[in-house]
Order: C-alpha cells, then sequence, then structure tokens
C-alpha cells in the first residue's frame, strides 16, 4: 500500500526533506515550526499525549506516575515499597557482615 506524499507546506514534507538528506524549503521549516509550537502548546495545557501505563504494579509504574506528576495508584505505590525495603534489608545485612567480629 503506498501512501500519498505530503505537498510542501507540511510538517510530513518537512520530515520527508530530513530523512532525504535535503535542505528543507522555507514553507517546510514554517509548517514543523507551527507543528512545534502546537505540540508544545497542547503539551502545557495538558492536551498533549497521554499513552496509558502498561506496568501497573510494578516499580516501573510508580515511576511512570511519578513523572506525570500523578498520584501512584495503590498496586505501584505496594510494588515500589517493596522494592525499597529489600534494599534497606539488603543494605542493613551487608553492613552486619561488615561488622561482625572474626
Amino acid at each position: 500500500m503506498i501512501r500519498e506524499l505530503q505537498p510542501c507546506g507540511t510538517d510530513g514534507a518537512y520530515q520527508r526533506h530530513l530523512r532525504a538528506r535535503e535542505t528543507p524549503d522555507q514553507a517546510c521549516i514554517d509548517a514543523h515550526a507551527k507543528h512545534v509550537r502546537d505540540w508544545e502548546q497542547r503539551c502545557r495545557e495538558g492536551n498533549g499525549p497521554r499513552l496509558p501505563i502498561r506496568t501497573h504494579g510494578t516499580r516501573s509504574g510508580y515511576h511512570a506516575h511519578r513523572r506525570r506528576h500523578e498520584k501512584p495508584c495503590e498496586a505501584c505505590f505496594t510494588a515500589n515499597s517493596e522494592y525499597q525495603l529489600g534494599r534497606r534489608r539488603a543494605a542493613k545485612s551487608a553492613r552486619a557482615e561488615v561488622v561482625a567480629p572474626c
């Protein structure tokens, strides 16, 4: 299936110029600048694309919530807490082995 090429003066044409290692024309540069401005505006307003968190209940899911400035769900919070608890226990046992008398 062959897709129709975007005409010059669009962000798609700007990207095509770059892929072909060509210098984009002024119309394509202007279209790309508008695309970037619109994207940044949508993100500032909170209307940017939000991909769903696919790793709920894991430490990775916990950090995905934090990057979005959201309160982590209970499953993600618990997973991160268990991970941190395991790290503290491992560090404590490592310190105990070093301090133990011979």
